[in-house]
């Protein structure tokens, strides 16, 4: 045999030997994480309910992460992720899930200080980030930049945000009618007295509503006064977008 034969099966065997680690340490990387996140990671919901059904991971941190990424009352997933940053016992990976999430929420309300925080703390953890945002990172060094641009933009004093607010939502707010749009419920009281108060520079009628849940209060927040339900709905898909959960029309009593 000659000697660029014997070279040319050499090369083909090595191909075929780094082929076969790079499946074994691709298998490996994705069987490192918990159950839950592997299927988060797959995009199977489904099986992550029907497995809560079964109350496989009932009162461990991956179920608590289940019931959140399964809930489909966005204020009620929010204080589950939230509550999952809380837990010891929870790991990093399964902490970061819940920051990956909490990070989406605050693009969505423009809360770009919160989404800074969020996002330093999930590079921390870059190759599982990487793995639920599916293609590429968010620059941190851009989304600073954004910030120190806005804080000394002008349209952050009050008169101008809503003047701001009211070109980018379009929707009048009327005084009066029997529907409102609900953009948070909390357990805790603070936490809703906050989200009015960082929600009056729209210039909106924005008022705190306790409300009753079996033996817990709640504290909803309530957005203006509609005639229908479809002009409330049209006002919550202007401000959140067409993602669910993040709002609601309720009915005044």
């Amino acid at each position: 045999m000659k000697t660029w034969q014997i070279f040319s099966k050499l090369k083909i065997i090595i191909i075929i030997i780094i082929a076969s680690h790079l499946c074994n340490t691709n298998a490996l990387s994705a069987n490192k994480y918990e159950p839950v996140i592997r299927l988060a990671i797959e995009g199977r919901f489904d099986v992550i309910e029907q497995e809560v059904q079964n109350e496989k991971w009932a009162g461990t941190p991956q179920g608590d992460l289940a019931l959140a990424l399964i809930e489909k009352e966005g204020n009620e997933a929010f204080d589950l992720f939230e509550r999952l940053l809380e837990r010891k016992d929870a790991s990093s990976d399964i902490k970061t899930v819940a920051l990956f999430h909490l990070y989406g929420y605050y693009v969505l309300v423009s809360d770009y200080s919160l989404q800074l925080k969020t996002l330093e703390k999930l590079y921390e953890n870059k190759v599982l980030t990487g793995k639920l945002f599916k293609s590429e990172l968010p620059d941190l060094d851009a989304l600073e930049a954004f910030i120190a641009e806005k804080k000394n933009d002008s349209l952050l004093s009050e008169s101008s945000s809503a003047t701001a607010w009211s070109k980018h939502i379009s929707i009048p707010v009327s005084t009066s009618g029997p529907y409102s749009v609900q953009i948070g419920a909390f357990i805790e009281r603070k936490r809703a007295e906050n989200l009015v108060e960082d929600s009056k520079w729209t210039g909106d009628p924005v008022v705190l509503v306790p409300l009753k849940r079996g033996k817990k209060t709640l504290y909803g927040v309530w957005v203006g006064h509609f005639p229908d339900k479809d002009h409330a709905d049209e006002y919550g898909r202007a401000r959140f977008g067409d993602q669910p959960g993040l709002y609601k029309v309720v009915k005044r009593q």
